[in-house]
């Protein structure tokens, strides 16, 4: 039976210690609102996490975002809501993998990691705010 603990919402700011103490309260929450604290689940929410606020912060512009947690046991719900520059990640090109390490660039994979740790992922610009939404599968029981 999945606990009934409401959904977690909590704003951040940009910087290091803000994403840290970000993290550390969605991680509590997926603790106390999923059946099973499976690792690589906690994984994919910390990563897409970490990707879609240091590239608001870094590339967008953004001063703040609303991130929203909920878990129902079977996916977890990501909603991340920011007043940065428009872009739509989902029109964003798939980046192409580099043949040879000698071609690799550094840096860019933040949407490529979050194509691949989510089953799906919704843009939307609403009320002069970019509004994202990402579903990462949690393991069968």
């Amino acid at each position: 039976m999945v606990n009934e603990v409401p959904p977690l919402r909590v704003r951040v700011g940009p910087g290091h210690a803000a994403l840290e103490a970000a993290r550390r309260q969605v991680v509590g929450h997926l603790a106390q609102a999923c059946e099973r604290g499976d690792r690589s689940t906690v994984y994919a929410v910390e990563l897409v996490l970490e990707e879609w606020l240091t590239n608001v912060f870094r590339h967008g512009g953004g001063t703040e975002v609303t991130v929203e947690v909920a878990c129902d046991g079977r996916q977890v719900g990501l909603r991340f809501t920011d007043d940065g520059t428009t872009f739509d990640p989902t029109r964003a090109p798939e980046r192409v993998a580099p043949a040879t390490l000698d071609e690799a660039e550094p840096g860019g994979l933040g949407l490529f990691l979050i194509r691949r740790y989510s089953r799906s992922w919704r843009y939307a610009r609403e009320a002069g705010r970019n509004v994202m939404q990402v579903e990462i599968d949690c393991p069968a029981a």
